[in-house]
């Protein structure tokens, strides 16, 4: 059996990662940091988008599509405002062009927004193509699916396929940026939401006086919203519960994340068998 370097799995040990594991970024986000913005057919006309942002993964936390109505019957990491983020080109006006490489997609006419819902309609079409130095695809466990690998920095060469607006001008391009997935922001509410359902108080719900209440991680809902108050049929709040919106997933983007997604890059790029 192969044997990793002590020094190495210690390292990787320290960083959370267990050597031969598959490591998916999965409930989380692949963060791309490529400096470059897009035009593309918006639902009111030609827009500009950015395609540095947080692409979140599914299957996931709120945040990846609470404003989303989405079929998730695949592996895909979206970036809001119709931006999808995947490996290979199913389901898009380009398939089987791409079909082993890394790939942006948007709609072809562009994401329908009625707030506060977007729908994502078909087809898509392919912005832009992974060329080299992104990773290779985990398959996700138990299920046939290509999913972004949660460990290392990833500088890849992306190609463009749709206008790129550099300043005050628009060109065809290439550029190259830093791609990983990222590391959850600790919220405050974390340790106090689970306080909430202790919190009941009648007529006001949460008790308003509890820091959980006042910090936003409890929310006061009627236990019969169809119960009546002085013969008239009004909910009455009486209960309290966790405001999941609280403890959505946001990446952490401070300095001491990204030292330590380049740790782990230099420790699993270090690492020699024997």
């Amino acid at each position: 059996m192969s044997q990793i370097c002590l020094s190495s799995w210690l390292l990787l040990a320290t960083l959370g990662i267990s050597a031969g594991s598959t490591i998916e970024c999965i409930g989380a986000a692949v963060t791309l940091d490529i400096g470059v913005s897009v035009n593309v057919s918006g639902p009111s006309g030609p827009e500009t988008l950015s395609l540095s942002r947080d692409y979140f993964g599914t299957p996931g936390s709120k945040a990846s599509i609470e404003h989303w109505y989405v079929e998730l019957s695949g592996h895909f990491y979206y970036g809001l405002n119709g931006l999808v983020l995947q490996y290979g080109s199913s389901g898009t006006d380009a398939w089987p062009k791409f079909k082993d490489q890394w790939v942006i997609k948007y709609p072809i006419n562009g994401p329908y927004i009625k707030w506060p819902i977007s729908y994502v309609p078909g087809p898509f079409k392919v912005i832009a193509v992974c060329e080299s130095g992104c990773p290779a695809p985990y398959l996700h466990s138990g299920r046939n699916e290509s999913v972004w690998p949660k460990a290392g920095i990833f500088h890849a060469k992306w190609r463009f396929l749709v206008p790129v607006v550099t300043g005050d001008h628009i060109a065809q391009g290439t550029t190259e940026g830093d791609a990983f997935c990222c590391k959850r922001k600790p919220k405050v509410c974390d340790r106090l939401i689970d306080h909430c359902g202790k919190l009941d108080m009648p007529l006001v719900g949460c008790n308003p006086l509890s820091p959980a209440t006042l910090l936003g991680c409890c929310e006061s809902f009627a236990s019969d919203p169809w119960g009546k108050f002085m013969h008239r049929q009004i909910p009455i709040l009486d209960s309290c519960r966790g405001n999941n919106a609280s403890v959505e997933f946001e990446c952490d983007h401070s300095s001491a994340e990204l030292e330590t997604a380049h740790a782990v890059k230099d420790a699993v790029e270090s690492v020699t068998f024997v």
